[in-house]
């Protein structure tokens, strides 16, 4: 989905619970719907209320905004981790997907394997959870979001477990 003004544009995986109490506030905000899809509804919230729109919505889900407005691109995944999504940086740009393909078909060098992560998944230890089977790719944390502008790559927790 691309904003009106054709500067934002958000690709979203996953679904939300909460939509219909997200998509109030936002038009509590005034915001006006084109059709209140769940991609929709994480775009408007990033629009309304930048790095913190994450904290905002609950489900399953991953999702990615390319913001020419403040040059730089967002991603997140939802607290409990259930919808993936990898990273690569290099070279001063960055290639976010759900997949591996998908980066790998992006990359500029051949990918090496993660041999640790490899011997992890063969004993059935699952220690490093941001790793992931290739060296150069990782993966974006539960309850994080990543943001890239062209020169910096900053991972930052939305939140945390209450106690």
């Amino acid at each position: 989905m691309v904003s009106e003004d054709g500067l934002l544009a958000c690709v979203f995986d996953g679904y939300l619970i909460n939509h219909l109490e997200v998509a109030d506030d936002l038009e509590a905000c005034g915001v006006v719907f084109r059709n209140r899809s769940d991609v929709e509804i994480a775009l408007r919230a990033y629009e309304a209320w930048g790095d913190d729109c994450a904290g905002r919505l609950q489900g399953e889900f991953a999702f990615i905004v390319a913001d020419l407005r403040a040059g730089r691109l967002f991603a997140s995944r939802e607290h409990l981790g259930f919808v993936p999504l990898y990273f690569l940086h290099e070279e001063g740009r960055i290639i976010v997907a759900s997949d591996f393909r998908t980066i790998a078909g992006q990359k500029l060098k051949a990918l090496e394997p993660n041999l640790r992560y490899l011997a992890q998944t063969l004993t059935n230890r699952w220690y490093l959870r941001n790793e992931t089977p290739w060296k150069q790719i990782s993966r974006l944390k539960r309850a994080h979001h990543l943001s890239f502008d062209g020169v910096t790559l900053a991972e930052t927790e939305y939140w945390t477990p209450q106690t």
